[in-house]
């Protein structure tokens, strides 16, 4: 009886690998990054920015907090930073992931994302540092609109861009400047903060 038993048991064995075959068949491969999108090596000043413009327009979390410096230095506009001072005391790379991770969950049944740049210049202070400076116009379309948080702010931002040890550039040090009766960055970070 042993012997019969261990004997249906291979023949058990056998029929259950034959017939999940597709156990072993190869499978589409995942994108690694997750949300895929848009990424260029950023091994210039000028591909940080794409990427960052790439990330907001596709809400990609990963790549926008890839095109900053893990010690990022934001500065709010005057106005952002008398409203709520405690708030941006400690503001560096994990607020911006939330901030953006939030308002990328909240847009995310809508389209039309993106950042304008005009009246760009860039400094290059040395080999290893770059000064990028533009007036911006950010759209966002998000469900949150209704509560009173702007769908499009505008201003002005300075970006110091450095050379990492591994050869890449990313955002370093971030300044917002408001423009009268508009609505600015640091607004629309703040509400999606909290």
């Amino acid at each position: 009886p042993f012997l019969h038993m261990l004997g249906w048991g291979v023949w058990g064995l056998v029929v259950f690998t034959f017939g999940a075959c597709d156990l072993f068949t190869p499978r589409i491969p995942e994108n690694p990054l997750g949300n895929g999108g848009t990424w260029r090596q950023p091994d210039t000043p000028d591909r940080v920015i794409e990427n960052l413009r790439s990330a907001i327009s596709e809400r990609n979390v990963q790549h926008y907090t890839r095109s900053l410096a893990s010690d990022l230095v934001f500065t709010p506009t005057i106005s952002a930073e008398n409203r709520d001072p405690v708030l941006w005391t400690k503001w560096g790379i994990t607020e911006e992931e939330t901030y953006f991770a939030r308002l990328a969950t909240a847009a995310s049944l809508f389209t039309g994302h993106h950042l304008d740049l005009f009246e760009t210049s860039q400094i290059i202070i040395d080999n290893r540092h770059v000064a990028y400076q533009a007036t911006y116009t950010l759209q966002m379309q998000h469900s949150r609109n209704s509560e009173g948080i702007p769908v499009e702010v505008k201003g002005k931002v300075v970006w110091n861009l450095s050379q990492q040890p591994d050869g890449l550039w990313k955002i370093e040090r971030w300044a917002d400047q408001s423009l009268i009766g508009a609505p600015s960055w640091s607004d629309l970070k703040a509400a999606f903060f909290k």
